[in-house]
């Protein structure tokens, strides 16, 4: 994760018209015709300054808080980039999208207005906000939703606190597969004047496998907790490892066919043994996080899981080497 600051300066949306920026790019991708250059400076705190965001945090992401009708917050997003080769001239920018805008390169969030959400109120302390920021990009296997999550606090003053960037979302396709990410936030006020409330999160992921041969579809749901630390602007932590929540008919073998299926290489596998062995190491897995889990759990019961990420090669070493076919010891011969 970044390594994040934030700067409290005074309210004002101050903003003026730049060029269209076709002939400029960042990180060498072409900023091309749907981005609008806003502002520009020849520094991030000369930025800054020009347009007096109420923070900033990781590497020059901005908001901006002002009142709206009836006296209810309205937010403003951006982030700053940098134009390549125009450092001198004054490279540090804040762009505007047209709204068919997707990201291809490293230019992906963008200017957003938005009302937020008010999580939780208090009479003691004031009220938390979440503010979301859209972006979408296409990658090499399809296109990819991305939320991020920021978490504000307004005190009975109106001051406004940097709560933390929260857990965020991601809603990704390819050919075959979906992964989606939802996240929730628990917001619990306490005693304490220096630190009044707490958060927990909760962040939740679906994987869905389509199989084409028999046209049907397969999902895995998982869940991840985590608990806001630190004084603000804190950061969250995982207070649990993934775990999946049982339904009425699951089965450990249900379990671990379902999750085979969605986070590993084996509905494509055609080779009968390498099928069960990648069964089988997933089934392992979970049997020895969960040494005390019958065979058929109860509705409700939690059950660990492997780390997702690392499911994937776990399955596959289990499978070993694919055996060479006689066609291929041939061709090598005739070599």
């Amino acid at each position: 994760m970044r390594r994040e600051f934030v700067l409290v300066v005074a309210v004002t949306l101050s903003f003026t018209s730049g060029s269209w920026g076709a002939d400029r790019t960042i990180g060498g991708t072409p900023l091309g015709d749907r981005l609008h250059i806003r502002r520009r400076a020849r520094s991030l705190a000369a930025l800054v300054r020009q347009t007096r965001p109420t923070f900033v945090w990781a590497d020059g992401d901005m908001i901006w808080v002002e009142r709206g009708e009836h006296g209810r917050p309205q937010f403003a997003l951006n982030r700053v980039y940098q134009l390549d080769g125009a450092a001198e001239s004054g490279g540090w920018v804040l762009l505007e999208s047209q709204s068919d805008y997707v990201a291809s390169g490293v230019v992906d969030f963008m200017r957003e207005n938005t009302g937020g959400q008010e999580l939780s109120r208090d009479t003691r302390f004031g009220a938390v906000y979440l503010v979301v920021w859209h972006a979408r990009h296409i990658t090499g296997t399809g296109p990819v939703d991305c939320e991020r999550h920021i978490l504000l606090l307004c005190d009975r003053k109106n001051q406004w606190h940097f709560v933390a960037e929260g857990l965020g979302a991601i809603d990704g396709h390819a050919s075959s597969k979906r992964i989606r990410t939802e996240s929730s936030y628990k917001v619990t006020w306490t005693a304490e004047g220096d630190a009044p409330l707490a958060i927990a999160a909760t962040r939740s992921t679906f994987i869905t496998a389509h199989n084409v041969e028999r046209d049907d579809t397969t999902t895995f749901e998982s869940e991840r907790d985590f608990a806001l630390t630190g004084k603000n602007p804190g950061s969250f932590a995982p207070t649990s490892d993934d775990y999946t929540i049982t339904s009425a008919g699951d089965t450990r073998q249900v379990l671990s066919l379902r999750l085979a299926i969605c986070d590993t290489f084996y509905p494509y596998e055609r080779d009968a043994r390498r099928k069960a062995r990648m069964l089988q190491s997933v089934a392992d897995a979970i049997a020895t996080l969960n040494p005390q889990l019958p065979r058929r759990p109860a509705p409700g019961t939690h059950v660990i899981l492997p780390d997702l990420e690392s499911v994937w090669d776990a399955a596959r070493s289990a499978a070993g080497p694919r055996k060479a076919s006689r066609t291929e010891f041939a061709q090598v011969s005739d070599d």
